[in-house]
């Protein structure tokens, strides 16, 4: 299958962020996935609008009932990407035993059902996240919930890039080499700056965390992979959630 040319770096960020299956389907670039780097937090943006307008819409509802509406609904357009990240990277720490055995495992097909321990680990991060959204939908705070996947994937960005690759199979080869860093800092810059302003101790968690996530994989097994910057990108939303509701209510 030859590459298509016509795939706009947009359409191709947001079948990455909406786990949309029209661009997956057809071939790309390396090039074509580099710059759709730039188009991620738009399109987690675009996620978060949704979200928070669903949430508005079923305000009237208790908010723990809403909040069941809109973890089904970001599930549902995630694909369930970043929770199945998750639980496999979990695994695969508790399963393998040296870097050898976690790449096999990553890449095992069919791939290995979920362990006790990630299933454990995916049930707590789901029901703190849903708590959370409680609290969120209950206080009206609407920007934090629009801002949740914005926060969640631009991190993940940093993820992308901030370590070398040991499974294309979401990559092609070479394509972090075309990345325009210049497009990317702006945008890095901004978002720290904002949540700076909203809860420096959560942007100190995020900043330590990402750095720590990236030098403990790239010890384990060289690099990382799909799985574990999915997994990074859920973590960003619950820790953001976690700090802007502790700073929030006690205000």
């Amino acid at each position: 299958m030859s590459a298509n040319t016509d795939i706009h770096p947009f359409s191709l960020a947001m079948s990455y962020v909406w786990h949309l299956s029209t661009s997956r389907q057809q071939e790309v670039t390396a090039q074509q996935q580099a710059d759709a780097m730039t188009w991620i937090p738009l399109s987690a943006l675009l996620l978060g609008v949704l979200l928070a307008s669903i949430a508005w819409l079923f305000s009237s509802l208790p908010a723990e009932a809403t909040a069941v509406v809109v973890m089904l609904l970001w599930v549902k357009l995630s694909g369930g990407a970043t929770l199945e990240g998750l639980s496999t990277s979990v695994d695969a720490v508790f399963k393998a035993n040296d870097a050898q055995g976690m790449r096999e495992y990553f890449t095992a097909s069919p791939k290995p059902a979920i362990g006790s321990i990630g299933i454990s680990l995916l049930v707590l991060s789901l029901l703190l996240k849903w708590s959370l959204l409680v609290t969120v939908i209950e206080q009206e705070w609407w920007p934090v919930l629009v801002l949740m996947p914005v926060v969640g994937w631009s991190f993940g960005q940093m993820m992308f890039l901030g370590s070398r690759w040991v499974d294309n199979h979401l990559f092609k080869e070479g394509w972090r080499e075309q990345v325009k860093l210049s497009w990317l800092w702006p945008q890095w810059l901004l978002l720290i700056t904002a949540l700076a302003l909203a809860s420096g101790w959560t942007l100190t968690m995020l900043v330590i965390g990402t750095w720590a996530w990236i030098v403990w994989w790239r010890k384990q097994m060289g690099g990382i992979n799909g799985a574990i910057a999915y997994t990074w990108v859920e973590v960003s939303e619950i820790v953001w959630l976690l700090g802007l509701v502790m700073v929030l209510s006690s205000l």
